[in-house]
């Protein structure tokens, strides 16, 4: 748990971020974060970055995510995410996102690297690690980003904006040098870390886990790049973040400290009227017969006994959808999912055990089995979610690795489980892995789409008070147009 100056610092940033999303051009440099004073103490800064990160993964971002998986879909009788089901992304949708993880988290992290020194080594590892996680966060959603020139204050506040691999091998770079920082006689970090508690061994995991997942967003842009990588990773016996091992920010305890998401999502009497369960993942969950749907959804109306109920995605959007009652469909589950008290999860223990599975599939893991790590993952997700794992589950038809004949297709399985045990709590992360590798398979298209036919949203588009500001900034693409390492053939 925090101790109280951090609970403190947390509310008010999470109430700052709120306030960055509609602030005026002034307060738009992503060099710059307004709401805090370069010389407070890098202990205080962590705490802020860390919680101003979590609030845009943990929100506006968890909603994208799970939207555009298909996770989640827009209520019939509501419009607040309508449009994000038709992929109708705007320069206005996330702009209060871009300026919040750059002049809010980014810059708080920068402050700490450059403040924590010597004995002080470890504030700033975490602080590089957490920097590196964001830069990722940030190319995947809006592609090219500043780097090189980036939260460099007065000096230049109209940074230039660098290619995917250049902010990439950076980041890699970053996190091998936050590494290296690590001291185990140094200042313990403690209740400060909201992450870790201070346990460096677990940020080394975390480290190493986060670069196995951006060498593997590479496999099919710089092939070489990623296999070579993840082959001296497992050959140097470097060690991952464990089954059980969630990277997660829990610390929220009650509706006046709570989960981004739920602030938004709920009211006194339950969920706000937005948002319902796409039958993408319904209909797979009820093929498979799998017991997770129980955490993952509830059942229409709070029924015990009715039947899990998906829409269409998109449905809402389309002429003469039909308008039944928010409870007469299934919603995201008021508790585990969108509760006040449920996690932000920066990296699950299972999607450790996937990408791990992944690596192993290619041969690129000194030969460690695939199966194995795939069925840790399975077996991590109900573990998590506080769910037995039914006797035979692993060996069912649909899910048994095996029963896949070739290295796509047991790829499909793979990225499939990985999907399902990130819905409702990773949802941005498990959109960036079907853009990579268009799996799930089964997915297709909204079906109030306005992109081309086959076609889903691939990115996030530049804000217009950045466009308007620093003349530096790419052309912008529209959604359609996929981020640099998305290049995997339909």
């Amino acid at each position: 748990m925090m101790n109280n100056t951090s609970k403190i610092l947390l509310g008010s940033l999470l109430l700052g971020s709120l306030s960055l999303t509609s602030c005026g051009d002034d307060f738009l440099d992503v060099n710059n974060n307004p709401n805090l004073p370069t010389s407070v103490s890098p202990d205080l800064v962590l705490a802020s970055g860390t919680g101003t990160m979590a609030y845009v993964l943990g929100g506006q971002f968890q909603i994208a995510g799970n939207f555009l998986a298909q996770h989640w879909t827009q209520n019939l009788v509501s419009n607040q995410y309508k449009e994000l089901d038709r992929y109708n992304i705007l320069q206005t949708t996330y702009d209060g996102t871009f300026v919040t993880l750059f002049a809010g988290a980014q810059q708080d992290f920068q402050i700490v690297i450059n403040k924590a020194r010597g004995d002080s080594s470890n504030y700033a590892a975490i602080a590089g690690i957490e920097q590196a996680f964001t830069y990722q966060l940030l190319s995947d959603a809006y592609d090219r980003v500043p780097f090189t020139e980036a939260l460099r204050g007065s000096q230049n506040v109209q940074p230039l904006y660098d290619e995917g691999p250049v902010i990439y091998d950076g980041a890699i770079a970053l996190i091998n040098q936050s590494l290296a920082n690590i001291n185990a006689d140094g200042v313990s970090v403690g209740t400060q870390d909201i992450v870790f508690g201070g346990d460096m061994e677990k940020w080394r995991r975390f480290a190493n886990t986060l670069k196995l997942r951006m060498f593997l967003r590479q496999v099919y842009v710089r092939p070489q790049v990623a296999q070579d990588s993840i082959r001296a990773m497992f050959n140097r016996g470097a060690q991952f973040l464990g089954a059980t091992e969630d990277a997660q920010i829990a610390i929220f305890t009650s509706a006046k400290n709570a989960n981004p998401i739920s602030i938004t999502e709920l009211s006194g009497s339950g969920i706000t009227g937005n948002i319902i369960a796409s039958s993408t993942v319904i209909d797979y969950l009820n093929l498979t017969v799998d017991p997770r749907i129980n955490d993952l959804f509830d059942r229409p109306g709070n029924s015990t006994t009715a039947a899990f109920i998906g829409t269409p995605q998109g449905l809402a959007g389309t002429s003469g959808a039909p308008t039944p009652a928010i409870t007469a469909r299934s919603r995201p589950d008021i508790i585990k999912i969108i509760g006040p008290t449920a996690p932000v999860i920066l990296i699950s223990g299972a999607e450790s055990m996937f990408l791990q599975a992944e690596a192993a599939l290619y041969g690129w893991a000194g030969g460690t089995s695939a199966k194995s790590l795939y069925e840790q993952g399975i077996e991590s997700s109900f573990v998590r979610l506080g769910t037995a794992l039914p006797a035979g589950f692993l060996a069912s038809v649909d899910i048994n690795l095996d029963n896949a004949t070739d290295t796509a297709a047991k790829l499909d399985r793979i990225i499939t489980q990985k999907w399902v045990s990130m819905s409702g709590s990773q949802g941005f992360e498990a959109w960036a892995e079907l853009r990579r590798t268009n799996y799930p398979s089964f997915i297709r298209p909204s079906l109030s789409s306005t992109l081309a036919p086959g076609v889903i949203a691939n990115r996030l588009l530049y804000p217009a008070t950045e466009t308007a500001r620093n003349p530096n900034t790419p052309p912008v693409a529209l959604a359609q147009v996929p981020v640099w390492w998305d290049t995997k053939p339909l």
